[in-house]
């Protein structure tokens, strides 16, 4: 999946999760992990270009390395002195991040090494494409949401939207029966289709999450019950 993805989903899952510990921080550490794992594209050889093929999605996407992986994208924040109290919170938000990577990857059809060293099988589920933006838009409105909202509500709201999509994209695909033209029609149709309802669908989503946060931040402003003066 391409990167901005990544990082949303990362952040999104950290949000969620570690938002009440590291109210400003847990979305940053957590897109930082979801990224971190691609890393791996550093890894090459002038004598063997296929060596930087080989191991993209290697080691570092595989769920063995997730708690590996997560601590040592969480390094850099360790060092900072605002964290000194929570390392262990930096940690946790950066595995968890980390830990959405391989799983994202393993949705699309390129093939990940999700249970390296013990196989080196390349899981290619092949339920959502490499750049999917009605899938990262409706995870950005989640995200922003959860930055601006005093709870996660936002961000798992979008996140268990965006599951459902990639249950019905599921669903939606042809079987394999029929002739071809009949599988190509019906691929057409279902993305047409899909295309014009998640992206209205994503747009309700940011109106009403929208509307939840301006509803709650009348009501902190202005409360219609008042407390009592007697006490």
């Amino acid at each position: 999946m391409d990167p901005i993805t990544q990082g949303i989903l990362g952040a999104a899952a950290s949000q969620s999760i570690m938002k009440r510990r590291l109210p400003a921080a847990a979305g940053w550490i957590g897109a930082i992990g979801g990224v971190a794992a691609d890393l791996d594209v550093l890894i090459h050889s002038a004598s063997d270009p296929t060596v930087g093929w080989l191991y993209h999605r290697h080691f570092t996407h595989s769920l063995a390395f997730i708690p590996v992986g997560g601590f040592l994208a969480a390094l850099p924040f360790l060092f900072l002195t605002r964290f000194k109290n929570h390392r262990r919170d930096v940690i946790l938000s950066s595995i968890i991040g980390y830990a959405t990577h391989g799983l994202l990857d393993a949705f699309t059809n390129y093939g990940t090494q999700l249970f390296w060293p013990f196989s080196n099988h390349r899981v290619a589920w092949d339920w959502i494409g490499i750049v999917d933006p009605i899938y990262t838009l409706i995870l950005l409105v989640g995200v922003a949401d959860g930055k601006d909202s005093a709870n996660e509500a936002g961000t798992r709201g979008a996140a268990l939207f965006v599951s459902l999509l990639v249950l019905w994209r599921l669903a939606a695909r042809p079987s394999g029966r029929g002739t071809e033209a009949d599988c190509r029609f019906a691929r057409t149709s279902n993305s047409a289709f899909q295309s014009h309802a998640c992206s209205g669908m994503a747009a309700l989503l940011a109106i009403c999450l929208h509307l939840k946060r301006t509803v709650i931040r009348r009501w902190n402003q202005n409360p219609m019950v008042q407390p009592s003066a007697c006490g």
